[in-house]
């Protein structure tokens, strides 16, 4: 019984050699329609209490990989990654970026222009 928290004793079961090994699977249609409050709340759990993503996640009868793909995922939604950008950091720079790239041709357009109009208005002498 040692290390084994996932240990489950049946109804009758006495002493030793009776345990049985819990499946590791969630029970069908856990997550069906509150898959994304049972997603927040496993990472809540993780963030909050300190505790391991293996052992939060043996508690939960979930996978390990999953839940550390959703805290993963949930990190770098709030920017705590490595990258040091969230996703909706991510997509404002793209959009930025998409931004200065039109007011850069803009720009061009408009001293085109200028120059157009300086050189017609200097040669119509």
């Amino acid at each position: 019984m040692r290390g084994n928290s996932h240990v489950r004793f049946g109804p009758g079961a006495v002493g030793k050699g009776s345990a049985q090994q819990a499946p590791r699977r969630r029970p069908t249609g856990a997550l069906k329609g509150d898959e994304q409050d049972f997603k927040e709340g496993a990472v809540r759990l993780v963030r909050e209490t300190g505790k391991p993503i293996a052992q939060v996640a043996r508690e939960l009868g979930i996978h390990d990989a999953t839940l550390g793909n959703w805290v993963n995922a949930e990190r770098r939604r709030r920017g705590e990654g490595n990258s040091g950008l969230g996703e909706d950091e991510r997509a404002e720079l793209v959009r930025l970026r998409r931004e200065n790239a039109e007011l850069r041709m803009r720009c061009d357009v408009l001293k085109r222009s200028m120059a157009l109009w300086v050189t017609d208005a200097v040669g119509g002498r």
